[in-house]
């Protein structure tokens, strides 16, 4: 009992010196970073880039933050987590110049247990193109072109006005500020659902398919004729998957599931 309470006192005394320290970001992950020996090691760089310029970005274990702004310059906060033998192990890579940037992490080893997160900043027309191992991808307000990948997570993409091509293991959840007529989204999903989110007054020929979950929509679809038998097999297949035209057609949206639900919001 005595050896209890005194964890609990330790505990406790951790917590509260977490907690006074102002410059400290009290969570669950900075005590267990703090008991695991984990250190930050924070990068930060700033650099003109064009408007229209692009930026490629591989990334092997952590998240990964792009957000825009009006400014011509691109922005990059990398955070290295864990020890200092591990964040040694890792190198960061970048090319850089005002119409293209790459940036990419170098890990020495097979099954990497550091974290590396990327928080950038990059102009509002800019390309991206961003790929990610194992870890989370959060784009928010960006007006140009995207292709995202995760191999291990989820995908969110917030306020998009161009073509929009990601595929994740897990959730991708998309909202459009405004889709043309020449724009082309697809988007693929393993496990995780697939949540569009469009304009009510949108114009596109869309393709949706799940293997196991089920299609939904918010925004009328003329659904394309198909010849079939009224049975089990044909309602399933309609819950499945849809093909037809939203408004007077124009962009191109192919949804694709293996295990999750598709849903096409307003």
């Amino acid at each position: 009992m005595i050896i209890f309470s005194y964890k609990l006192y330790v505990f406790f005394l951790i917590i509260s010196t977490f907690y006074q320290n102002s410059r400290a970001e009290f969570s669950l992950d900075t005590i267990k970073n703090w008991f695991l020996g984990n250190q930050e090691e924070i990068v930060y760089k700033e650099e003109p880039f064009n408007k229209n310029g692009t930026l490629t970005l591989a990334n092997d274990n952590g998240t990964i933050t792009v957000k825009t702004w009006s400014s011509p310059k691109i922005a990059a906060e990398i955070i290295k987590i864990g020890s200092e033998k591990e964040r040694d192990s890792v190198t960061i890579t970048t090319a850089l110049d005002k119409n293209n940037a790459q940036i990419k992490t170098i890990n020495s080893h097979k099954h990497p247990k550091v974290l590396v997160h990327y928080n950038l900043i990059v102009p509002e027309q800019a390309s991206l193109n961003i790929t990610s191992k194992k870890g989370i991808i959060k784009i928010k307000n960006a007006q140009g072109p995207i292709t995202a990948i995760a191999h291990q997570g989820s995908i969110t993409i917030t306020n998009a006005a161009q073509s929009i091509h990601a595929h994740a293991s897990d959730t991708i959840n998309l909202s459009c500020l405004h889709i043309s007529l020449n724009n082309s989204i697809t988007l693929k999903t393993i496990s995780g659902p697939i949540v569009l989110t469009m304009p009510v007054d949108t114009n596109a020929y869309v393709h949706a398919k799940t293997e196991y979950g089920t299609v939904t929509s918010d925004h009328f679809i003329s659904l394309k004729p198909i010849t079939s038998k009224l049975n089990h097999h044909a309602w399933t297949r309609f819950k499945r998957e849809v093909q037809g035209t939203i408004g007077n057609g124009g962009a191109s949206i192919n949804l694709t599931s293996e295990y999750g639900a598709i849903k096409l919001l307003e």
